[in-house]
């Protein structure tokens, strides 16, 4: 089975395996009351109800504030591809044939690139907006509690934002071809633009979100008054409760659309579903345990009306 992953390439075979790691450990959670597994699993809030003799050692947990690492990972990788291509662009050098087959190798190697230039260039400035929101908003609004996470996620989510430019450049034409490439706007579609603008407004909306889980932690003037829980109300969250990870899926399903050429993508899309729905489904399990009673029955985990 691995080496049929691997034929499609590394980030397809790596993004496959993570994307069914966590369901099976999803499904397995459910189902089992092994420790180890709950341990591995579970992360922040959902881990803390865990008693310490059941606890892995301390040396394998990391403060969950640290999800910022995750985004200042992403900032500095897609501007090193930026700057990358923008020496290509230039014609400062070009991409050496060693180097080539490195990326080539990365994706389906049968399959001839066919991102354009400027899509991946357009592609990689939004992802770094999207990274510099996300960085800002778990350094300065979110506010975290003592909470932990695993290494284990630490690590997956550091590798997936550092996969995450290198899925666009394996197929990028000019940078695993000999094509001559410029930036133009004009090379983008009408459908590209139409993706660029939701993935944007969902943006906004995520942003809108954290504000609203931020606040429940700080008092009008801005200051944290606690780090416990509670239940946030109204616009999204009256409908699931977990609109930040919806929020998540809707914008690399939009970037999907954008980058609808490219064939490595589609498996960050599919390990950022996998992941965004179990960690949805354990969190809305979560809040009803909780909040017996006071929790909104309509609501839903993380697809409203249906999940």
């Amino acid at each position: 089975m691995l080496e049929s992953l691997l034929a499609y390439g590394w980030i397809p075979a790596l993004l496959t395996g993570a994307g069914l790691s966590v369901l099976l450990t999803c499904i397995a959670n459910q189902f089992t009351s092994c420790q180890i597994i709950r341990n591995v699993f579970l992360y922040g809030k959902l881990n803390e109800q865990e008693s310490s003799t059941t606890r892995l050692p301390r040396w394998f947990y990391v403060p969950k504030k640290w999800f910022s690492h995750f985004y200042i990972v992403s900032i500095v990788c897609i501007a090193f591809w930026l700057l990358f291509m923008q020496g290509i662009s230039d014609r400062f050098f070009k991409t050496e044939t060693r180097a080539v087959l490195k990326l080539r190798s990365l994706t389906w190697e049968h399959r001839a690139p066919s991102v354009s230039w400027s899509t991946a260039q357009f592609a990689l400035w939004l992802l770094f907006i999207h990274s510099f929101r996300r960085a800002y908003e778990t350094l300065y609004v979110s506010v975290f509690s003592s909470s932990q996470m695993n290494l284990l996620h630490y690590l997956a989510g550091l590798g997936h934002y550092f996969l995450l430019p290198l899925s666009i450049i394996s197929e990028t034409k000019g940078v695993v071809t000999s094509d001559y490439v410029h930036f133009s706007f004009g090379d983008i579609s009408g459908e590209q633009w139409g993706a660029a603008i939701i993935f944007l407004m969902l943006n906004l909306a995520q942003n809108q979100i954290a504000h609203q889980m931020g606040d429940l932690r700080k008092s009008l003037s801005g200051t944290v008054r606690h780090y416990g829980y509670g239940v946030c109300y109204g616009g999204l969250f009256d409908l699931v409760s977990s609109p930040h990870f919806l929020l998540e899926m809707l914008i690399y399903v939009s970037m999907t659309g954008f980058l609808w050429q490219c064939f490595a993508f589609k498996f960050v899309l599919l390990f950022v579903v996998l992941n965004q729905m179990c960690a949805g489904f354990v969190t809305h399990q979560w809040y009803l345990s909780t909040f017996p009673g006071k929790y909104p029955k309509e609501r839903k985990a993380i697809i409203p009306w249906i999940f």
